[in-house]
């Protein structure tokens, strides 16, 4: 009884996510819609800043991980937070995206974040492939 009580609690658990998978998915499509019909910008530049936004965010993140270094998933989380925060703050508060593009900032400000956390608390976390490879 206790296995079938294990199985149930699994395949509802599933189904809710499922579930909740799509409403993300609608609520999203929805937002995404209402800005692009609302809009007094063109949908052209609406999908440049959607591309920096995506770049800044995760650009590093994915950089970071190709290259092995460690990294923990608050720093990875507060990397993707601070780049498309400074990518939307480049864009619309400074309104420098004409000067540079702005993924860069945001992309050097995921970086930053990196780098700060590395400097005080990474240094002695050790890189993956020495740690799959002990020299001893």
């Amino acid at each position: 009884f206790s296995h079938c009580n294990t199985l149930i609690r699994a395949s509802l658990s599933r189904i809710w996510y499922y579930k909740l998978a799509k409403a993300g998915t609608v609520t999203v499509t929805i937002v995404i819609l209402t800005i692009a019909l609302t809009s007094d910008g063109n949908v052209l530049a609406l999908v440049r800043f959607a591309w920096a936004a995506l770049a800044a965010g995760l650009g590093p993140l994915l950089m970071l991980r190709a290259w092995q270094r460690p990294l923990d998933t608050g720093v990875g989380v507060a990397m993707m937070v601070g780049g498309v925060l400074v990518a939307v703050v480049w864009n619309a508060v400074l309104q420098l995206s004409d000067s540079i593009y702005e993924a860069l900032p945001g992309m050097l400000t995921g970086f930053a974040i990196y780098g700060v956390w590395w400097w005080f608390a990474g240094r002695d976390r050790q890189h993956p492939a020495e740690a799959a490879n002990p020299k001893d």
